[in-house]
């Protein structure tokens, strides 16, 4: 039995198969609480470059990436309220890999659940997918849906 069980959703179908096993592993009493995370990563090189600093831009950028991440949300959600099951949510900012670690390190997670592949696959071919960040930095055992 797991207490806390985290999944890091991007809205990829990978993390959709990880949101599936955790609403089956919480409808058969295998998980008492899910945790949704969403990490929103923002290329702050960019924004910080000489003649894109400007309120406006920082303005929208930001709502654009809060509007991203509700819809990732939602899509998640709507699996557990579909089936009459409570979920909690969290959005945060950062490292991917990084801060699914914290965050579930903070927050004393059992389990964390997680698709392979997410949507990032230039990010993947150049710094390694997050899976593999999170199983070398993990305090807690990590389940790779396929």
């Amino acid at each position: 039995m797991f207490n806390k069980v985290l999944v890091p959703i991007d809205g990829s179908p990978s993390a959709l198969r990880a949101v599936g096993c955790a609403k089956q592993y919480l409808a058969e009493g295998i998980a008492k609480q899910v945790t949704l995370i969403h990490v929103a990563s923002i290329v702050t090189e960019i924004i910080g470059l000489d003649g894109f600093t400007t309120s406006t831009f920082n303005t929208e950028v930001m709502d654009w990436v809060e509007k991203a991440a509700a819809e990732v949300v939602a899509r998640s959600r709507v699996v557990f309220e579909e089936a009459g099951l409570p979920v909690r949510t969290v959005v945060t900012f950062g490292n991917p890999a990084e801060s699914i670690c914290a965050f579930a390190e903070q927050e004393n997670c059992d389990l964390i659940i997680m698709g392979c592949r997410g949507l990032s696959k230039l990010q993947e071919l150049l710094l390694g997918s997050v899976s593999d960040r999170v199983l070398k930095l993990a305090k807690c055992p990590v389940l790779i849906v396929k």
